[in-house]
């Protein structure tokens, strides 16, 4: 709808707060363009051994050539990319991957193999008025929230994301939804937005 109302064509942007852009759309064909002038991007198996195009990654190093301020050497990022063997009809030398698989050590599984990506939990949350930030916990059937910022019904929250999680197959889901003064940061100050179940 966006393409056709404005006339703009739409594509993907990948990058991290770590290692900035790593990948950008391209309009004239399928895939994303690496930004291999501004990041080195090496797709490795679970062991850290490199796979070759066409192999989804379980995994990425990232090593960031244009920060002189922050160099990361082989920073891993849980991303899963698949490199194509072709080349982009735009005649870019940038190499081409596949759709992203975005940070899937933050996937939350249920019983009955149901795997919830946070993207669930975003599309209700990013909506809430009054969210400032918040933070998810899974919980063995369902998910502990919490909020910074006026949350004004932390219940009808919870129960939209219940409905959600029925939806995907998660059996008789409890969600609470707690507006708190404040978020745990790691060490680094981010902080964890999804902390799946050990």
């Amino acid at each position: 709808m966006v393409e056709e109302t404005f006339g703009a064509p739409i594509a993907n942007i990948w990058g991290t707060s770590e290692a900035g852009p790593m990948a950008t759309g391209c309009w004239r064909g399928a895939g994303t363009h690496l930004c291999d002038d501004l990041v080195i991007i090496e797709p490795v198996d679970e062991a850290g051994r490199p796979v070759p195009p066409g192999t989804t990654s379980d995994k990425v190093y990232v090593t960031a050539i244009s920060n002189p301020t922050l160099p990361l050497i082989r920073f891993e990022l849980t991303d899963r990319i698949t490199v194509l063997d072709q080349q982009c009809p735009c005649g870019s030398a940038h190499r081409l991957i596949a759709d992203i698989e975005g940070r899937l050590d933050d996937v939350f599984a249920y019983g009955d193999g149901v795997l919830v990506h946070p993207h669930v939990f975003r599309s209700v949350l990013g909506c809430a008025p009054g969210v400032v930030e918040y933070q998810v916990q899974q919980t063995a059937r369902g998910a502990d929230v919490l909020a910074l910022g006026a949350l004004d019904d932390c219940a009808a929250t919870a129960r939209r994301l219940e409905g959600e999680l029925a939806r995907l197959g998660v059996s008789a889901p409890c969600v609470t939804v707690r507006v708190v003064p404040s978020l745990e940061r790691q060490a680094t100050g981010k902080m964890r937005r999804f902390i799946p179940l050990a």
